[in-house]
């Protein structure tokens, strides 16, 4: 489309122009067509048929698609081999991490030489003030690609898995309990599960922070810098093959 944008432009202004295409492929044009215009012309109407015959037949379709899909995840991306990291006290505030490595978020995983798939884990130490015990907190993480199990002071409070559609798109916002909270240090655990999708990988994206509310006020800590990280399970990154999956669709 790009293409013949340009080529009408110049072929009017008889001018050079050059375009920036920033785009997510997978999705046909059709699926962006009225019904109205698949109708009204010839060569389109055949789509408008089959998709209205297949609306008779979704919910096995969906089956099929969904069998076909968890086939393809099998062969192109690593599976949860299960989270190792909690029984070995990650997520515990007794647990001694002072020999993990650092390194500052938000930021790539790659930048930092993580250029791996697997499970790696998290820990930050925040100071909290007297005046946030006993409320409730909104841990916001921003995005994390691909799945996160996220704990506060040794608790999970949140988890986002396959579940999720779209998840490395996700804003994480998971609540903590007032009761959670402590006067002082109190640590932030999150365990990152990248399955496969190379260069992509990213945690804490964009705003990284711990909101306390209370009544109409609004204070902030800010999550962004040091974090401690190891690596749970490092793998040679995946080069899945998006063009046979129906994922394909949505991400590349």
């Amino acid at each position: 489309m790009g293409y013949f944008f340009g080529r009408e432009v110049y072929q009017r202004l008889k001018v050079p122009v050059g375009l920036i295409s920033h785009l997510v492929g997978g999705t046909p044009a059709e699926a962006w067509t009225s019904q109205e215009m698949l109708a009204s012309l010839p060569t389109l109407k055949p789509i408008l048929e089959r998709y209205q015959q297949e609306l008779k037949h979704l919910p096995q379709l969906q089956q099929e698609s969904e069998t076909k899909l968890a086939e393809w995840e099998r062969a192109n991306l690593y599976q949860d081999e299960g989270n190792k990291g909690e029984a070995l006290g990650y997520a515990a505030t007794s647990f001694d991490a002072a020999d993990w490595k650092m390194l500052k978020l938000p930021q790539p995983l790659e930048t930092a030489g993580l250029n791996i798939d697997g499970a790696v884990w998290f820990r930050k130490e925040i100071d909290v003030p007297a005046s946030w015990v006993g409320n409730n907190l909104l841990l916001s993480l921003g995005p994390i690609d691909d799945f996160d199990v996220t704990y506060f002071n040794g608790a999970q409070v949140g988890a986002t898995g396959s579940e999720t559609p779209n998840s490395y798109l996700v804003p994480r916002r998971y609540k903590v309990s007032g009761s959670a909270v402590h006067a002082g240090s109190n640590l932030i655990a999150i365990r990152v599960l990248i399955e496969g999708v190379g260069a992509a990988s990213m945690v804490v994206k964009n705003r990284c922070r711990s909101l306390l509310q209370t009544g109409k006020t609004l204070t902030t800590s800010v999550l962004a810098g040091d974090w401690r990280y190891r690596e749970e399970l490092s793998l040679e990154p995946k080069k899945p093959d998006w063009g046979n999956s129906t994922k394909s669709t949505w991400r590349q």
